[in-house]
């Protein structure tokens, strides 16, 4: 038995994430996406997952770089999300603050985290690869993460206990 695509859509939007802009650099060009299937795997190595879809214009150029940066946006980003989103490729990295990761990728200036990995291995996932990444290079700032879920962009602000 299987459910179907609006049943799957609609269970999945209910789901919060953090809001997530993977980039890398491959040839000269700049290349993201915005993405909220990332999670980390290991904290020894550190490590962490991330799906990107195989026919989406980041994926080839992450594959061949053998490199992404992972961009955990803060609330108040939101605007980067759609770009990455709906923008053409060429015109995403006009939104927001850039500056470079230590291996030269993209990093979001403001970010609630990056995360520089090199790219362990592709896993297949149907439509999409599992990029896992060997994390190089981390940048936390104290910025809430940008949420999402069933359509909408949240956040809650961390208060210690």
């Amino acid at each position: 038995m299987t459910v179907s695509l609006d049943e799957f859509s609609g269970g999945m939007r209910k789901l919060a994430a953090s809001v997530t802009v993977i980039t890398t650099h491959y040839g000269d060009v700049d290349y993201g996406l915005t993405a909220s299937a990332v999670t980390s795997l290991s904290a020894e190595p550190p490590s962490l997952l991330a799906c990107v879809h195989r026919e989406g214009s980041a994926f080839d150029p992450i594959a061949k770089a053998q490199k992404f940066c992972v961009n955990i946006l803060a609330h108040g980003q939101s605007d980067i999300s759609t770009a990455f989103a709906m923008d053409e490729p060429e015109d995403r990295f006009k939104t927001g603050d850039w500056s470079r990761s230590p291996a030269g990728l993209p990093r979001l200036v403001g970010a609630a985290a990056s995360f520089e990995c090199s790219v362990m291995d592709i896993l297949p996932g149907f439509s999409h690869g599992v990029f896992v990444g060997l994390i190089t290079d981390i940048c936390v700032s104290d910025a809430n993460a940008l949420l999402y879920a069933d359509g909408e962009y949240g956040h809650f602000k961390l208060r210690k206990l």
